[in-house]
């Protein structure tokens, strides 16, 4: 089964921290590979982009993650041990208060634009931790955990879908000789104290499990997968039949998105609040690109043109769209409202869980009446009806003249 962390133990020095496991039983003296000492480091969250656009750029989700430090207790430690790959052993203590601290920004967020590359994006922050070594008092490995908060109903609403088997909770071990903090090393474990944190495959820099987010793959289920957050395109069509008039006719469309505020689409520079505004004739369409999940959709045409149309919406997920007006007269609107792009976001493990609701929505319209003002100017028959007419009544008038010329004689 392939292993869920692969990334190295390190959080600032990576040669530091990986070999911090490699350590012997605590001596009262360091020993001379530990030359620099780590007493600082940090801790990653990533966001996996699940997009269904394969290149381009995308921009951040708008979510936030806090972070508690908290020392485990002596009845969570008893019996646990620490052994490198050395077989030297050494026992787990439990944490100290005030030995590792979180910074004071104990929140991941995320910002700015990412690129795509085969439909996926990592974005991540970095959150700081500290050591005080004058709060351990004697050498050993002290164990933390870290607990990551994050309301599920909450990301589903920003449209980030969590595994059933996420592992919010992380461990740290800090490692204190007589004189130093000298390593920590951040693992996760199905339970405090297994033996994981002395191999290479639990080790991590943080919530980083991004390297397993992709379909149909095995991955460990002892821990979840990294949080994802899909972006999907949506289209909308046009077509017209049935029309008399000279003028090929347009309709005013309006695309509202209705999501999270700070949301954007397409590059990643497009305010998700800003309502999309085109004139769509026969053939014409509108093509939005990387929408979050989360974002409902409504529609909207305006007739404006000269003639009254039948109205039908199908999309090519959904089907037959049902649209608050069927009939569409001159001047009139027809379309939908607050429809999901997608379904199935809170529960969805991956990418192929999650559908899409809304995908191509192509609007016809089917002239079936012309309106009386302004049809002379613009409807063919009449217009040749009206030539013919003028050109007959020329010639009467012709003849009649020349009729009472005659009759003058």
């Amino acid at each position: 089964m392939k292993a869920i962390f692969k990334k190295s133990a390190a959080f600032a020095a990576s040669a530091m921290l990986t070999a911090a496991l490699a350590v012997p039983v605590m001596t009262a003296s360091a020993s001379d590979m530990w030359a620099d000492f780590v007493t600082s480091a940090q801790f990653t969250k990533e966001v996996v982009v699940q997009a269904e656009e394969q290149t381009g750029t995308v921009a951040a989700p708008v979510v936030s993650y806090s972070y508690v430090i908290e020392p485990l207790q002596e009845a969570d430690v008893t019996g646990k041990t620490v052994t490198d790959k050395n077989g030297n052993t050494v026992g787990v203590k439990q944490g100290k208060t005030g030995g590792l601290t979180i910074g004071e920004d104990n929140t991941a967020t995320f910002s700015g634009t990412q690129t795509l590359s085969d439909g996926k994006a990592v974005f991540s922050d970095t959150v700081g931790v500290a050591t005080d070594f004058t709060q351990f008092g004697a050498p050993g490995v002290y164990r933390y955990k870290v607990t990551e908060t994050a309301d599920p109903a909450e990301l589903a609403t920003v449209g980030i879908a969590r595994p059933a088997n996420y592992d919010p909770i992380r461990y740290i071990d800090v490692y204190v000789n007589s004189t130093e903090v000298y390593g920590i090393v951040m693992f996760a474990a199905g339970e405090p104290g297994d033996a994981v944190n002395s191999t290479e495959t639990k080790k991590s820099v943080g919530y980083t499990d991004s390297s397993n987010v992709t379909e149909n793959e095995d991955v460990d289920p002892t821990t979840g997968l990294a949080d994802v957050y899909f972006l999907y395109n949506y289209t909308v069509e046009k077509k017209v039949e049935n029309s008399a008039l000279l003028t090929a006719p347009k309709f005013a469309f309006t695309v509202t998105m209705n999501g999270v505020e700070g949301q954007k689409y397409d590059d990643g520079t497009k305010n998700v609040a800003d309502p999309v505004e085109a004139e769509l004739g026969d053939g014409d369409k509108i093509e939005l690109k990387n929408i979050p999940a989360n974002v409902t959709i409504s529609v909207s045409e305006k007739n404006t043109s000269q003639a009254t149309y039948d109205v039908t919406a199908v999309d090519s997920k959904l089907g037959t769209v049902e649209l608050d007006n069927a009939s569409l007269a001159v001047s009139g609107t027809s379309g939908f409202k607050a429809a999901a792009a997608l379904s199935n976001i809170a529960s969805a493990a991956d990418a192929s869980a999650v559908q899409k609701s809304l995908d191509t929505t192509t609007f016809t319209n089917k002239q079936v009446d012309i309106s009386p003002t302004g049809v002379i100017f613009m409807i063919a028959p009449f217009a040749i009806m009206l030539g013919a007419g003028a050109f007959l009544f020329g010639m009467v008038k012709k003849n009649r003249k020349k009729d009472e010329a005659e009759s003058i004689i």
